[in-house]
């Protein structure tokens, strides 16, 4: 095993999020190395995050699997990613929907698009996943996902992506607050009115919800998600 996958599963069960075995072994199966910039290869070899283009990163190894764990991907399921970067995380989400799954990630920087294809060619997935430009945080209009995990944190849960998750759908998303930002677990509910008392501080003002439930998972550190729902570029 990678040691930086060990280093990544020890940190996962000291957060106190359960490691799937199938997260591991997805992750294992993707090089990380080939979705670097080739200056950045031996850091790729670290639980760290890496630099990649355009002012972003690729997420550390362990902040991948505690998301990735949090959210319970599956197989068959149809997963939303806002935020591409450099397809790492695309290439193992792909893997664990397998055949019958389905990946949608939107990206809003054209050459990171790019880089990221460019990777994910280099090697074996099913053909499952999509990469599309757009904003993020206003997610696809008239889908709807089962998980939806986003690699940016922004001011407050964009609405739009809470309408997207199906019911008893989960959402993976850091949310920033100050100077800090809080990694959450958003799940929506079959029904029921959202009662904004509990989360205020994590929803857009005047802004209707639908009923979720909001888990506080841990600190984190991430660039800033930026669109409509977002931070300003």
């Amino acid at each position: 095993m990678k040691p930086y996958l060990q280093e990544a599963i020890w940190k996962c069960q000291q957060s106190g999020i359960g490691v799937m075995p199938e997260v591991v072994d997805a992750m294992e199966k993707v090089d990380r190395k080939l979705f670097v910039p080739s200056h950045e290869k031996k850091r790729a070899e670290m639980d760290h995050a890496v630099p990649i283009l355009s002012g972003q990163t690729t997420s550390a190894p362990h902040m991948i699997l505690m998301m990735l764990c949090a959210a319970t991907i599956r197989k068959g399921e149809k997963v939303l990613e806002v935020g591409t970067g450099s397809g790492y995380n695309t290439a193992i989400l792909s893997i664990l929907v397998g055949n019958e799954g389905k990946v949608v990630s939107i990206e809003r920087i054209r050459d990171l698009i790019d880089f990221a294809k460019q990777n994910l060619s280099k090697i074996k997935l099913p053909n499952n996943y999509e990469i599309v430009f757009g904003d993020g945080t206003e997610g696809l209009k008239e889908q709807k996902f089962d998980k939806i995990i986003v690699t940016a944190a922004g001011p407050f849960i964009p609405a739009p992506l809470c309408w997207q998750l199906k019911d008893g759908g989960i959402m993976i998303i850091p949310v920033q607050d100050g100077y800090f930002q809080t990694l959450l677990k958003v799940r929506r509910l079959n029904s029921g009115e959202m009662n904004r008392g509990a989360y205020e501080k994590y929803l857009e003002a005047n802004v209707k919800y639908p009923s979720i439930e909001i888990e506080e998972l841990m600190a984190v550190q991430f660039v800033k998600l930026v669109g409509k729902h977002g931070f300003e570029s």
